[in-house]
């Protein structure tokens, strides 16, 4: 009878011993793990929460790459209508100068050797030359922000990977 009530304690030892699993302790990599444990695991849920959790980390990984995509996205349509903003000054200032270099070559075939007048023709001859030879500091400046906000953005990124 002593050693039925043993069998008996030690058989709810046993069953109560299987019911205590910590589901940091199922991994299905494991293979060091006993076919108990492994048993444990499945029937008491851990590789289900393991799973579960895992779910969840990539769901929030998921979630944090489209908002690293948004922002890409937005860097580049920015970049690009900055460019094309540019682009259209570019091409506006062109139009411009040609039409003022026109008026100047007219002008200067009426001054009827008048100093002062081809002086001061010269002179805005010059000042657009100089003009054409700088490029617009505002847009390459911004072209440069953008890109260096994208390469903050992509190194924050690599971070959030590791």
């Amino acid at each position: 009878m002593k050693n039925v009530f043993k069998l008996g304690v030690m058989s709810a030892a046993a069953v109560l011993a299987g019911c205590a699993i910590d589901p940091s302790q199922c991994n299905t990599m494991n293979a060091d793990a006993g076919m108990f444990t492994k048993a444990r695991c499945d029937i008491h849920g851990g590789y289900a929460h393991n799973v579960q959790q895992k779910q969840l980390t990539l769901e929030e990984e998921q979630r944090l790459n489209a908002l690293f995509r948004e922002v890409y996205a937005a860097v580049e349509k920015e970049k690009s209508e900055v460019l094309m903003e540019y682009r259209n000054k570019q091409s506006e200032y062109k139009q411009l100068n040609t039409a003022l270099q026109n008026l100047l070559g007219e002008l200067e075939k009426r001054t009827d050797g008048n100093k002062k007048l081809e002086q001061e023709i010269a002179d805005i001859k010059a000042e657009l030359l100089k003009m054409e030879s700088d490029r617009d500091p505002v847009m390459i400046e911004k072209q440069a922000e953008l890109e260096s906000l994208r390469i903050r953005v992509t190194e924050l990124e690599e971070v959030f990977i590791q």
